[in-house]
């Protein structure tokens, strides 16, 4: 009797493990449209790339492509404790079959979010902009999740110039 009770719970245990897999899966981009409107900003210089075979931990967290444009975001693993690290967001032109860098830029500060908890709530690129010229307007609006608790960020926008 005690068995088949376990082996119900486990069952539902899995189900409701798969059922919050695709919810994360489908939902980062509505979390961010309940968040209130604050003011957030970008640091608008460019961040170098790790070093080929750099030891520190890295993973992609996001990335957009329209036909011209594509951005690329990256979290690196820090020094702090609890785990830290830095959001990079890496822009790339269309060049030939390939995409070309244009350059790297930093979302926030060094080492502001949390290793463990950081990931993409929205991700919005933009490839031009106008309607009579148009005009070339790589850039993107990105919110980040601060921790569960905290929710998603407001969005932070940056700039490609080709």
């Amino acid at each position: 009797m005690k068995v088949d009770i376990m082996r119900r719970f486990a069952a539902a245990g899995v189900l409701a493990a798969a059922a919050g897999s695709l919810a994360v899966a489908t939902a980062p981009g509505a979390v961010g449209a309940s968040q209130p409107r604050h003011s957030a900003s970008l640091l608008s210089h460019s961040v170098s790339l790790p070093a080929a075979g750099a030891s520190a931990p890295h993973r992609q967290i996001g990335t957009a492509e329209l036909t011209y444009f594509k951005v690329v975001l990256t979290v690196t693993r820090g020094t702090g404790s609890p785990p830290t690290a830095t959001v990079t967001a890496a822009g790339y032109e269309r060049s030939g079959t390939g995409w070309k860098l244009i350059a790297v830029r930093r979302i926030g500060q060094p080492d502001q979010w949390f290793w463990h908890a950081v990931q993409t709530c929205s991700l919005d690129i933009t490839q031009f902009k106008g309607v009579s010229p148009v005009r070339v307007f790589d850039s993107a609006k990105v919110s980040l999740l601060a921790t569960p608790a905290l929710g998603c960020t407001q969005p932070f926008s940056v700039r490609w110039q080709p």
